[in-house]
């Protein structure tokens, strides 16, 4: 799992330990930084929005695929007979 530059900031308004702290505000320096270098470097930005992409649709392609697997799936278990069940 990976934290967005937004949810590092939400966990900095949760966590507060002195460590925390330093440890988020590194987190944050980081996101700084590699936006430099994408901002400097826009080839190595449209790849990465690329690659991205092509990630989303992946995982995309994938959820969907379990939400159809999910939906025909049979419940387990004894079914009761009732009176007007023909099976």
């Amino acid at each position: 799992m990976a934290f967005t530059e937004q949810g590092v900031a939400m966990l900095s308004s949760v966590l507060r330990s002195t460590k925390a702290v330093k440890i988020n505000i590194e987190i944050m320096r980081a996101f700084v930084y590699y936006r430099q270098i994408l901002l400097q470097n826009q080839d190595l930005y449209k790849k990465i929005t690329q690659l991205d992409e092509k990630i989303n649709n992946v995982f995309q392609h994938l959820l969907n695929k379990i939400e159809t697997k999910r939906q025909k799936t049979e419940p387990v278990g004894y079914r009761i007979k009732t009176k007007n069940d023909n099976s």
